[in-house]
């Protein structure tokens, strides 16, 4: 069928491991989308949720289409492994 000129779903791999390094009096955010063209929601509980001033790490566990990063003051660091 015509997907109307979008790609077909896909979803990151998981369990996925996800570090947020910001830099020196810098912040990170951390927002997820879960399906392609959803909105991108700040993520609301464990490791990378609120605004990340230190070293955080998770492992996501489930399906996530995209993950977006913003750093504020300072540069940081994202690292992402299956």
């Amino acid at each position: 069928s015509d997907s109307g000129g979008q790609l077909p779903y896909t979803s990151l791999p998981f369990p996925l491991t996800v570090a947020v390094y910001p830099d020196s009096g810098g912040s990170v955010t951390v927002e997820q989308r879960i399906a392609p063209g959803g909105d991108w929601k700040a993520v609301a509980d464990g490791p990378l949720a609120g605004t990340l001033s230190a070293d955080a790490v998770d492992v996501l566990q489930g399906p996530v289409h995209g993950l977006r990063f913003t750093a504020a003051v300072a540069a940081a660091t994202v690292e992402i492994a299956q």
